[in-house]
């Protein structure tokens, strides 16, 4: 299995650009053997001040602590400093501006290390699987909604009151805090599949556009995907349209007649990080020359074996041998469906709230000791939006 990324940006109706994304070093091939493929999407929140640095500083101290990884250090043990650092890196930052608990951002950020992923998050950015024409929510977002849903379902209040909310789309949990109130993370690793497309993304994505809208533009060319989905967004000409940021990763077969160390092809600015893209090498042609000899030796294998077969016929062999049946050598792969059971089960520290979303993998929402996050307004909370977009 070959990982081959893709990406694409655009700053919609927005002044700024204050989403960031960036791929660790696809390059190394030996950091790659123990930390994987590592893939960052920040937003930073429009609604407070300095977005678009709180976003640049989160994404570029996850980037650098992640690649301090040790092989002795498991990648969601690496994922979980890297989230901690890069949350110090923009309070600090906050700090030095004097804009403290007043600049944030979100951060969703996944591993891959041959087929198995982890993936980490904080905020409402998320983390998708596109499997077999269905897509599927990885992370839960840290929102206020998710609490108006708990209240609805004790009957606290009608769903009326849950949906038309002022506040439903604040913030829970970002970075730039002293403290992150609530991370998401896997507990142990999912498997991905041949033909998977692993998706991160800003929330300029999918609140514009559907799940079949997303779906259908699904392409095994993950750069063509992106694209795609970018063009799709922008085409629907939703007012006040937020930042967009889209990267896939695509899992493709591996075919020993390719060659699959990345090399660097076009250089994609983010507007917070300068992203390499990488693709396997073009299959080689194969000499006339080679086929010929390949041809000859075809030719000589079977003539010896009429030869073999004929003699050995007429020797009278034992009518009671049978040739054996070929087994199925296909090993099983446990947890290859991707259905609930293969999913990364809920592992909370105590006093933590479960959060079960519909259609969304289980996962970890851990708390971190500290004052919670308030909700805070996210991205478009300044300016008024039009009905049904938050």
């Amino acid at each position: 299995m070959i990982l081959i990324p893709g990406n694409a940006q655009n700053i919609g109706s927005r002044q700024q650009q204050q989403d960031a994304f960036g791929f660790s070093d696809l390059s190394d091939a030996v950091f790659r053997k123990h930390g994987g493929v590592l893939a960052v999407v920040a937003d930073g929140m429009g609604g407070m001040a300095h977005g678009d640095a709180a976003s640049r500083e989160a994404l570029q101290a996850f980037l650098q602590s992640y690649a301090r990884k040790t092989e002795a250090e498991p990648v969601q043990e690496a994922l979980r400093r890297s989230l901690s650092e890069s949350n110090s890196a923009v309070f600090q930052e906050a700090l030095g501006l004097g804009a403290a608990e007043e600049m944030g951002t979100t951060l969703v950020a996944v591993a891959i290390k041959e087929d198995q992923m982890h993936w980490i998050s904080a905020g409402d950015s998320g983390i998708f699987v596109l499997r077999d024409g269905e897509l599927t929510a990885v992370n839960a977002p840290h929102i206020y909604g998710a609490e108006l849903d708990e209240q609805l379902a004790q009957g606290n209040i009608t769903p009326e009151q849950a949906a038309a909310h002022p506040e439903r789309e604040a913030l829970t949990s970002f970075l730039g805090l002293e403290r992150v109130s609530i991370v998401d993370r896997s507990v142990r690793p999912f498997r991905i599949r041949e033909g998977d497309t692993i998706i991160l993304a800003s929330d300029g994505l999918f609140k514009t556009l559907t799940t079949e809208e997303i779906v259908s533009s699904a392409d095994a060319d993950p750069q063509t995907m992106c694209e795609a989905l970018l063009k799709r967004t922008l085409d629907a000409k939703r007012p006040y349209q937020d930042n967009v940021t889209i990267v896939a990763i695509h899992a493709a077969k591996d075919r020993p007649s390719v060659v699959t160390p990345p090399t660097p092809a076009t250089v994609r600015n983010s507007g917070a990080h300068a992203v390499s893209d990488t693709q396997p090498l073009p299959r080689g042609r194969r000499r006339s020359w080679l086929a010929a000899v390949m041809m000859v030796i075809a030719l000589c294998v079977v003539a010896g074996y009429i030869f073999f077969m004929f003699f050995r016929g007429g020797a009278n062999p034992d009518p009671a041998v049978k040739s054996a049946p070929v087994k199925n050598l296909t090993p099983a792969r446990d947890g290859d469906a991707f259905e609930p059971a293969a999913i990364p089960p809920v592992d909370r520290l105590p006093g933590a709230q479960p959060q079960n979303p519909p259609e969304t993998p289980r996962q970890e929402s851990q708390p971190v000791e500290g004052k919670p996050a308030e909700p805070k307004k996210g991205d478009g909370a300044n300016k008024p939006a039009p009905e049904g977009q938050c």
